[in-house]
């Protein structure tokens, strides 16, 4: 049953997007990159590119079958919607091997399979459900034992996307639980360095400086439309404070007198709120024996607070978030239907924000910034959660929490 959820939706995705005029303005980047690639030129030193180099091979393929632009559409949904199936059977293997009811592993499958068809397709023409699947092959590995190939596939993905690197401490602290933390720094982290260098290394050997231009492009950027900061300016606003909206690297920003100084303040907020989890990921490992999904759950807070602290939080961030987030709780877990409940809402409200009212918001009119508003304050509230559950996991679910 739950398989033919998932044909089904993705049927009716493909077709959908297959059959509609206008394109993704990131499809059309995608296809530029694979055509100059394929004219001969080199990246990053031809022309300069957003993406990490281990990006590169899953824009290329789909140009590889396709002459234009709608045919690399295709192919390219296609390429993002088999790795969403790799995703699936991860998730169901994790759930069989970790003991979850068939009640339960049925609902965490649907979850997966349903929550990106809701946020919209805009969930299959971007490429973040290829490191968000890389990073829950890690997790999958690393509890399975296999940590020296976990630290490599967790490599992969920062090579492929770069916030997979934020979860290193929440390896070494497991590796710390599991006392095998001088294994994993000794061999672990050496393979993580490694597995992303020989991905790195040659682009930046024939780019020189014009190599490390995709992360001065992010660290440039302004405060995104749809970030946490953004709202506190919508919610400014109203009170008559001056804001605007401006086209630039790549999205829509707001502009205001502050967006500079909350721009800079985000690097900060975003590291305050990852060293509270890795606080709270510590204290859980000291005061007793792991459960099943502490790892996931603790990794799924760290990519939380990295998007939450963000300057940026695109739709397709999200995406990062669902294959933790239908393992991180298991069945006696007490916020386990608050947190997927509040999860589903978000995504639905994500979809109304973009692209049903994305103009809307670019003008800054009062629907679309309070959809904004009650979005991100779920998004809140689901971190809450999850950080209050905690220790908590290993405690039955009593029915009045629920």
């Amino acid at each position: 049953m739950l398989f033919a959820v998932w044909v089904v939706t993705r049927l009716l995705i493909f077709f959908k997007i297959s059959y509609t005029l206008g394109l993704e303005a990131d499809i059309e980047i995608y296809f530029k990159y694979a055509a100059e690639i394929l004219r001969g030129l080199v990246p990053y030193r031809d022309f300069a590119i957003e993406y990490p180099p281990g990006a590169l091979p899953f824009f290329l393929l789909p140009k590889l079958l396709a002459g234009d632009v709608f045919s690399y559409r295709r192919f390219f949904v296609a390429e993002v919607m088999l790795v969403d199936f790799i995703g699936l059977l991860l998730i169901l293997y994790y759930g069989r091997k970790h003991g979850f009811s068939p009640r339960h592993v049925y609902f965490t499958g649907l979850l997966y399979v349903v929550l990106p068809a809701v946020i919209g397709l805009v969930g299959c023409q971007r490429f973040d459900f290829i490191p968000a699947v890389l990073v829950l092959g890690a997790i999958i590995l690393l509890d399975k034992g296999y940590r020296v190939w976990a630290w490599a596939l967790l490599g992969l993905g920062f090579a492929v996307k770069l916030y997979p690197v934020i979860l290193t401490p929440v390896f070494l602290i497991s590796a710390w639980r599991e006392k095998s933390l001088k294994r994993d720094v000794l061999y672990g982290l050496p393979v993580f360095a490694l597995t992303a260098a020989v991905v790195w290394l040659p682009f930046l050997a024939a780019a020189g400086p014009k190599f490390w231009f995709f992360l001065s492009y992010h660290a440039s950027r302004g405060i995104q439309l749809e970030s946490f900061y953004s709202t506190i300016l919508l919610v400014a606003r109203w009170f008559g404070y001056p804001v605007s909206t401006e086209f630039s690297y790549g999205s829509w920003n707001v502009v205001s007198q502050v967006s500079p100084v909350l721009a800079k303040m985000s690097f900060f907020v975003m590291g305050t709120l990852m060293s509270l989890v890795l606080v709270h990921s510590l204290a859980v490992a000291q005061n007793g024996s792991p459960t099943d999904g502490d790892i996931p759950r603790q990794a799924l807070l760290m990519v939380m607070a990295f998007i939450i602290g963000g300057k940026v939080l695109s739709p397709q961030y999200l995406l990062w978030l669902i294959p933790l987030l239908v393992i991180a709780l298991r069945e006696d877990s007490r916020y386990r239907r608050k947190v997927w409940v509040a999860f589903a809402l978000l995504t639905l409200i994500s979809f109304l924000i973009y692209p049903v009212n994305y103009k809307g918001l670019i003008d800054l009119r009062l629907w679309p910034s309070l959809l904004i508003l009650a979005r991100n304050g779920l998004l809140l509230a689901v971190f809450y959660l999850l950080l209050k559950n905690g220790s908590v996991n290993r405690q039955p679910r009593k029915a009045s929490e629920t």
